[in-house]
């Protein structure tokens, strides 16, 4: 399987900053109109309690607020950013999308990273946590980059998916294109969208 370049990702090199890491600086965007994110105005459901996920083991331990926050992606945004769920077939295996946040560690931070993005958006502010999600997703998808085994996995492609939307809402195009560039290698590399046939919501969101 080909190694493909956090380069070509248009991702910070993960040696830059202190410690091996990014700049904090690095990590985040700046935020140029905070009515992109999804056009969503109502109040928010209260999600289940995140003791729900007590015994669900993550790829490392995260804390309460993380672990509401996911509740919140999984019982709201995520119908809501991708409402095409709604009206597609049924997706049999349509349970790898928590199934993901136990094995891929660029995915969970992903997802807690646009939700955090989502709460900011309602706040009109960005938090440190959101910065935090940020940082850990782009460093953990660098890594995933840079491994043959991981490089062109559906999770793998998924967080791409993420950066995209969320670079998109930045109003940063610049960086939203290199990921769209980047996201074209991962599908060609795999052989075309005919490869993600055995999850079709996937394929569908791609294709969008």
């Amino acid at each position: 399987m080909r190694q493909i370049s956090p380069v070509i990702m248009g991702l910070p090199s993960t040696t830059n900053g202190r410690d091996g890491g990014l700049q904090e600086d690095e990590a985040g965007y700046e935020l140029h109109n905070d009515g992109d994110v999804t056009g969503i105005r109502r109040p928010l459901p209260s999600p289940p309690p995140a003791s729900i996920f007590a015994f669900v083991s993550f790829p490392e331990e995260i804390d309460v607020s993380a672990r509401n926050l996911l509740c919140t992606y999984f019982t709201y945004l995520k119908t809501n950013m991708y409402p095409i769920a709604k009206y597609s077939a049924s997706d049999p295996t349509d349970i790898y999308w928590f199934h993901w946040t136990q094995l891929d560690l660029a995915y969970l931070h992903a997802i807690l990273y646009t939700t955090s993005f989502f709460f900011d958006d309602l706040t009109g502010r960005k938090s440190e946590r959101t910065k935090y999600h940020s940082y850990r997703t782009v460093s953990e998808l660098n890594k995933q980059l840079s491994d043959p085994q991981t490089a062109l996995t559906d999770s793998t492609t998924t967080v791409v998916m993420f950066m995209l939307f969320i670079t998109e809402c930045f109003g940063d195009m610049e960086s939203a294109h290199m990921h769209m560039m980047g996201l074209k290698k991962i599908i060609d590399l795999r052989g075309g969208l005919k490869s993600y046939e055995g999850k079709p919501l996937l394929q569908e969101k791609i294709r969008r």
